[in-house]
């Protein structure tokens, strides 16, 4: 039986941003690329609507469950790792996550949802709220910020433009590793596609 591979974008964005990643692994595993309304619903909810039936159906199947995730994407991963039952979990993979929470969700948050409001940097955020992870993952963040009208929103802190390198980090990563691309383009890098790659199949980043 192939290992499944569930894809899951980030705030704002749809399926098709993770086709690229899709395409990759299509062969090898079974893929399933989920879109969800990241504008419409609290994290909460997008976990329940869009996530539990494929999980509870793969588990019924028995089959090894991954996740490569962009952004906001991983904080749902957090949170069905925290509500939910994997029955065999696999290795995921976050590309850009806001761990910790964005700068720009503390200025934006109440033009793009509830969701948003809920990965703000601040101690009491839902995000900050989640703690330490349980399930095998490796980090990749991104240092290259091509919007530097937005740097104003770190105060120095190395960005990708949209979350901050230091905020990418949670406690429980198995592997953390930092390449030269912005946040809205990192999953379609052919470098970053490798390193998941790597990731998925060894349990660590190559190079």
């Amino acid at each position: 039986m192939k290992e499944a591979i569930v894809l899951l974008h980030g705030l704002g964005r749809r399926k098709t941003s993770m086709n690229k990643i899709e395409k990759h692994f299509k062969e090898e595993y079974d893929v399933y690329n989920i879109g969800y309304n990241s504008l419409k619903y609290p994290i909460e909810i997008l976990v329940e609507k869009y996530l539990t039936e494929i999980v509870n159906e793969l588990n019924d199947k028995g089959q090894k469950i991954n996740f490569v995730t962009h952004s906001m994407g991983g904080i749902l991963v957090r949170y069905l790792f925290k509500t939910h039952e994997i029955k065999n979990p696999g290795r995921v993979v976050m590309l850009a996550p806001p761990n910790k929470g964005s700068e720009l969700a503390n200025k934006f948050y109440k033009i793009h949802g509830p969701a948003c409001a809920q990965i703000m940097r601040s101690r009491n955020s839902f995000v900050n709220r989640l703690g330490e992870i349980n399930f095998e993952c490796g980090i990749i963040a991104g240092g290259r910020n091509y919007y530097f009208f937005l740097d104003k929103y770190f105060k120095g802190k190395k960005n990708d433009g949209i979350v901050a390198v230091d905020s990418t980090k949670v406690k429980g990563q198995k592997s953390f590793i930092e390449l030269e691309k912005g946040h809205t383009m990192i999953m379609y890098s052919d470098e970053v596609i490798k390193k998941i790659e790597h990731f998925i199949k060894n349990g660590k980043f190559l190079g």
